[in-house]
């Protein structure tokens, strides 16, 4: 079974910056994960609509296997 993660990040997060996060899909995915990253450009989003809208769309493309 591949397992599948989703990451939200910031561009310009000084906290994690976007190499870190960059250099996490890379491990993860060299491990045989299944990334989707959600990418805002800022530090955080104002609100917290499109991350949420994203992440939304990524569990109804049905790539989470959902355990019985």
């Amino acid at each position: 079974m591949r397992e599948t993660v989703f990451i939200g990040a910031g561009r310009a997060d000084t906290m994690v910056p976007a190499a870190q996060t960059e250099r996490l899909v890379k491990l993860l995915r060299d491990a045989g994960a299944e990334v989707a990253v959600h990418w805002e450009p800022g530090v955080k989003p104002v609100s917290l609509d499109r991350p949420l809208r994203s992440l939304a769309a990524f569990i109804g493309a049905g790539t989470i296997e959902r355990e019985p």
